[in-house]
């Protein structure tokens, strides 16, 4: 009994530092959401032509800051986002939308970041309306989209599909990378998992989008998973039911 009451007292002095560690988290970026908008505010302002005529070298430097101000962003949104998976309070706010013109406005999206790649949409017949959050579900298809131009070659082709399967839709992105080695294929969806791989190290982040993704997926009953691809690359999709 001592030695139980002894394991109970540091499990419960683990969880408190744990809950401390979240509640900083969750200060630090609210904290940081403000000025950062502010930098992003005005880095659009310049690059958009809201404020004054700048030369290329000046117009090149701002849209390094504002490519920089989005990926700050994106980490304080994924820690957000993960402080509310470990309480438990990520929960899907479903409404009945058309898949479509998530698709579209995802591609979009990458698309005005300025990437090197192009993107070949293919949305089949018979995908009607489905109960999501289209919040997440967007997030969930900028994840996958933002993966596959990180691992994929400068200008190369990245496919974005969308159609039933199996009484719901499947969404698939589909990369000419260099794929995910078979030992990490199971560990590839862990939060703050990086590709031990040496080809993989440049890539920017902290290893929480697949891990979001899934949490996502999960939450409309739904699941992710990894195929390699036959002709070289990688397959990433997120089924709903």
């Amino acid at each position: 009994m001592g030695m139980l009451s002894r394991a109970l007292t540091i499990e419960e002095e683990r969880l408190a530092h744990e809950e401390s560690i979240r509640h900083f988290v969750d200060i630090a970026s609210h904290e940081l959401r403000t000025p950062l908008s502010i930098i992003k505010g005005y880095a659009e302002a310049f690059q958009f032509g809201d404020l004054m005529g700048l030369n290329d070298f000046q117009m090149e430097k701002i849209r390094i800051i504002n490519s920089k101000a989005d990926k700050m962003a994106k980490t304080i949104n994924d820690l957000m986002d993960l402080s509310r998976i470990e309480r438990g309070h990520f929960t899907a706010d479903k409404r009945l939308l058309e898949l479509e013109p998530l698709v579209s406005g995802a591609v979009k999206q990458m698309e005005e970041k300025g990437v090197r790649n192009e993107f070949e949409v293919a949305i089949a017949p018979g995908v009607g309306m489905r109960e999501v959050d289209q919040e997440l579900i967007l997030d969930a298809m900028l994840i996958l989209l933002d993966n596959a131009v990180i691992y994929s070659p400068p200008d190369s082709l990245i496919s974005v599909e969308l159609a039933p399967y199996e009484g719901g839709v499947i969404f698939s992105v589909l990369d000419r990378g260099p794929g995910v080695p078979e030992r990490e294929r199971e560990n590839i969806f862990e939060r703050f998992y990086q590709l031990e791989d040496s080809r993989h190290h440049s890539a920017s982040g902290m290893g929480l989008g697949l891990f979001i993704a899934h949490e996502i997926a999960r939450s409309h009953g739904g699941r992710i998973w990894y195929e390699p691809r036959e002709v070289g690359g990688s397959v990433f999709s997120f089924f709903l039911p």
